[in-house]
This record gives structure tokens, C-alpha cells and sequence, in this order.
């Protein structure tokens, strides 16, 4: 379970005119669901999504996760929330040109030191499967189309198994079509048993989720 419990974030507090990116947020997410953070631009969405991917702390209140609030984590223990419980899939793919598809992935794999090469290459293979880009796993980022690239970049969020998958604005370089395609993938993996947290300023894909938390001006 994650709860947020009346999250505040203040960007220059001490400014004459300090920005309230968000003002006392309540949510509570399961296992599970899949959720839609729905906004314009300005409305605070993507700051929520860094606090709960842990890039960013709150001003005030807590994330908990099982009861554990993260933003008292040490340096360490939220580097392991971010190695262990949360994937993150980025708008623009953030995938390396030279490498291919199956190499791409495994560098979501690069910091578990305790896996060994076999495995983490089982581990691969199993995700792109998933995700349905087994014969293109020694393309190149350039011979995929938009669609491929953001299946690669889920793969590379999903193979090292976390709780929770974080997708930003996971649909915003692609064409309708495809952005449904995406869309209905992410169900999917909600539908596995993952937290699975979009978010979009698109209504017509947001409707596609099991919740829509709608923000407006930080609230």
C-alpha cells in the first residue's frame, strides 16, 4: 500500500513569492490498481510523481509505503526504493542508440550485483516476451517505431521485478493508435498484481485506468 497523507511541496519557501506546487494531497493506492494522474501543465502532477519515484522530497507530510514513510529515508534506503520498489518509464524513452533492444533492458538490471549474467539474460528475454518484442531484441533503438520504443523502455522498468511501475506521460510522442496500444499494456501489468501510476494530461487514455486522480493548481 502506498498512502500519502497531506503532501505539501514549497519551491522557494523563502522567495517573497514562494511556488506551492502542491497544496495538502490525500491518496491512498493498492497493489493492483492502475491509476491516471490527470492535469494541465502547472497542475503539480509531475512533481507528485517525482516525491513518490523518491527523486524529490516533500515540504510537508508523509509517503508511506507499507507504513514506512520515505521521505525520512537515508541517502542509502531511498536509493534502495528506487532500485527495488519502483520502475520508471520516461516520455522520451531514454534509450542508448548503440546498444540493441535486449542490451537496453539489461541496463535495468545493472545495479543487482547478485544476479548472475544467466539469469539476468532469462530475466530479459522473459520481459520482452512479455511485452512482445522478443524478435526485435537485437534491433537498434533507430529501427523501432515510437511504440516499440516505449515497449522497450517499460521492459526496461519491469525486468528488475519492482512493486511499483511509474510511467510519465508515457503516451505524449506517440499517435493515438499506438498510444492505446501502451495504454492497454499498462493495464495489463497493473492486472499482474503492480501499482501501476501514469501520468497524463490526456483524458480520453486516463479513462482507461481503474482510478483518475484529477489535480488542479497543486490540490
Amino acid at each position: 500500500m502506498l498512502e500519502i497523507k497531506n503532501i505539501t511541496k514549497i519551491y522557494n519557501p523563502k522567495h517573497a513569492q514562494p511556488l506551492k506546487a502542491l497544496k495538502g494531497i490525500n491518496l491512498t493506492f493498492n497493489a493492483g490498481e492502475f491509476i491516471c494522474i490527470l492535469g494541465k501543465s502547472g497542475s503539480g502532477k509531475s512533481t507528485l510523481l517525482n516525491i513518490l519515484a523518491g527523486f524529490d522530497q516533500p515540504s510537508s507530510g508523509e509517503v508511506l509505503l507499507n507504513g514506512k514513510d520515505i521521505s525520512k529515508f537515508s541517502g542509502i534506503e531511498m536509493a534502495d526504493y528506487r532500485k527495488d520498489k519502483i520502475g520508471f518509464v520516461f516520455q522520451d524513452f531514454q534509450l542508448l542508440d548503440h546498444l540493441s533492444v535486449f542490451e537496453n533492458v539489461k541496463i535495468g538490471l545493472a545495479m543487482e550485483a547478485s544476479i548472475t549474467k544467466e539469469k539476468k539474460d532469462e530475466l530479459v528475454n522473459d520481459i520482452l516476451y512479455k511485452v512482445g518484442l522478443t524478435k526485435h531484441a537485437d534491433h537498434k533503438p533507430s529501427e523501432l517505431s515510437g511504440g516499440q520504443k516505449q515497449r522497450v523502455s517499460i521492459a526496461r522498468a519491469l525486468v528488475k521485478q519492482p512493486d511499483i511501475l511509474i510511467a510519465d506521460e508515457p503516451t505524449g510522442a506517440l499517435d493515438s493508435e499506438t498510444s492505446v496500444e501502451i495504454m492497454n499494456l499498462l493495464k495489463q501489468i497493473s492486472q499482474s498484481g503492480k501499482l501501476v501510476i501514469v501520468v497524463t494530461h490526456d483524458e480520453e487514455y486516463a479513462h482507461m485506468a481503474t482510478e483518475i486522480v484529477t489535480l488542479v493548481d497543486g490540490m
